[in-house]
This record gives C-alpha cells, sequence and structure tokens, in this order.
C-alpha cells in the first residue's frame, strides 16, 4: 500500500494582522511506529497576540507528546482516544497556567486527527472541523462547539439563521478557559481512497459545505485542492486566518473493496464517540 498524502496551507486572512491559526501535519518517519500521520489545527483567540500563544502552546505539546523518542504507543482498543484526550487535557492544563498577565484570558480550539491501522482516531474541543470525503459524499465528525451549533442541534435555529447570527462567533468549549476541559474523542473506520479535511473557520465559516466539498472531490493534486480551498476563503473577504489540512487514504491496489465496502457511506453509526455532559460556564464564553 502506497502511503498516505497531505496537502496544508495557512494564512492570515485579509482582516486580520498576525495569524493566530496553528498546525502540524506530520507523516513517517516523523510519527511514532504505528501511527501513519498526525494532523492538528488550533486557532487560538484573546487580547493582544494571546490567541497565537495558545494555538501554538497547543500544538507544540502535541509535537512533544508524539516526538518518535519520546511516543510510547500501543495500539489497541480505545487506547488511541485516551492518548489524544490526556494530550488535549494537557494542552488545557499548560493554556490555563500560563494566562496571566498579558495573555489572562487567553484560549483556542483544537482537533487533533491521528490514522493507525486503517482507524481514525481524533481529540476535539471547539470548532474546528474534521469532515471525511467518501464516495463524493461529505460528512463531518466532529460537531462544533459554539452558541449557534448548540442552538441548531437543539432545533431552535436552522443552518442558514446560524451562519448569519449575531452569536456565530461565540464559542462554547475551548481550551485555557477551565483548569479542566471534557474533550470529544471518536474512532472512524477508513476506506482506500477516503479524503480527510480538518480546517479552521476561516475556511468553513466563509465557504458553504458544498462549495467546500466540490473543490475536494474535484482535485487531482492535494496541494493544489489545499491552496485552492483558501484562495476561495480570501476570494470571499478572508475576514479570519485560514487553516486548512487535507489527508488522502491510499487507495490499496493488492485488494479489491467488496461491494458494500465500495458503498459504504459514514453514518453517525459508524462514529464512535465519547461525549460528557457538562454545563457551560456561560460568564467565560469566548467571543471572536
Amino acid at each position: 500500500m502506497t502511503s498516505i498524502t497531505i496537502g496544508h496551507a495557512t494564512d492570515v486572512g485579509k482582516k486580520r494582522n498576525h495569524n493566530e491559526d496553528a498546525y502540524i501535519a506530520l507523516l513517517p518517519p516523523n510519527t511514532p511506529g504505528g501511527v501513519e500521520a498526525l494532523l492538528a489545527v488550533a486557532d487560538g483567540m484573546g487580547g493582544r497576540q494571546a490567541g497565537e500563544v495558545a494555538s501554538n502552546i497547543a500544538v507544540q505539546i502535541i509535537a512533544d507528546r508524539f516526538s518518535v523518542k519520546g511516543a510510547t504507543l500501543v495500539p489497541g482498543s480505545g487506547n488511541f482516544e485516551d492518548v489524544l484526550r490526556s494530550i488535549v487535557e494537557q494542552a488545557n492544563a499548560e493554556i490555563f497556567s500560563q494566562g496571566t498577565g498579558e495573555t489572562q484570558g487567553m484560549g483556542t480550539t483544537l482537533t487533533v486527527v491521528l490514522i493507525a491501522k486503517d482507524n481514525l482516531y481524533y481529540g476535539h474541543v471547539g470548532d474546528i472541523r474534521a469532515y471525511i470525503f467518501r464516495n463524493g459524499v461529505r460528512t463531518r465528525i466532529t460537531n462544533d462547539h459554539s452558541w449557534v451549533a448548540e442552538e441548531v442541534r437543539a432545533g431552535r435555529l436552522t443552518e442558514n439563521e446560524a451562519a448569519s447570527h449575531r452569536r456565530r462567533n461565540v464559542i462554547t468549549r475551548a481550551l485555557g478557559s477551565e483548569s479542566s476541559v471534557v474533550v470529544d474523542t471518536g474512532i472512524v473506520r477508513l476506506l482506500p481512497g477516503d479524503c480527510i479535511l480538518l480546517s479552521s473557520d476561516g475556511l468553513h465559516g466563509v465557504i458553504s459545505d458544498n462549495d467546500i466539498a466540490n473543490l475536494v472531490k474535484n482535485h487531482n493534486n492535494l496541494q493544489s485542492v489545499t491552496n485552492k480551498l483558501v484562495e476561495a476563503a480570501l476570494s470571499n473577504g478572508g475576514p479570519d486566518n485560514v487553516t486548512v489540512i487535507l489527508a488522502q487514504f491510499p487507495v490499496d491496489n493488492s485488494r479489491t473493496l467488496t461491494k458494500v465496502e465500495s458503498q459504504t457511506t459514514i453514518t453517525a453509526g459508524a462514529i464512535s464517540t465519547v461525549k460528557t455532559k457538562t454545563q457551560h460556564p456561560w460568564w467565560k464564553l469566548f467571543g471572536r
């Protein structure tokens, strides 16, 4: 089987004077044994350049924990989810402890994806999005932790209403707001040819899911389509920093997919999630 291929890009956008997004996109030999890809996007928030500090802390902790020499990862049921949850919790604790003085109140959203043994594992806090494109069908595998997203899930807002709502930038869960954080985790079984997308809201907050899907499904080069996604966000005003990572799960020419596999779409039942209900500290809601 050929290896996973990736494309990645980030841009400050047209309205901001510095980039508070941070990301990591690693493939072997820069990952521990058995890890086929490690991807993460963080979107910082806070006064002055505090958001940039927070997002970089999160990404650096991931890089350190997954350094080839330092990582001790043993594949097993749920283990990678536990590892990702632990890393995200560590990042939260570090950001929270460093939030003093000029960086007081800083925070970041974060989604980290690990691919190993045909499975995608993720840890997620905030509104970075992870999508999988399979057989021309787009599936979002993460839930936004935002005020409007929660209203949509509760049936009190439509997606169209949420897109233009005055509270659309209010984040209800982020790293750094509390000494502890609830981390969404999940597992998705990958099939040959699956394409994974991670994006900050500088992309999906500006470009519709359908437009994103059309660009992705018509690609013949991951880096090229990654650049086109960033360019599309900039062409639509570029109001925020924008970061995009694409990863193509390889096609295994040594075996032929069964008819059932070739027609399999990703449904809620195919995504194993662990989510804990918590009362949101509404007085600490992040607004960008």
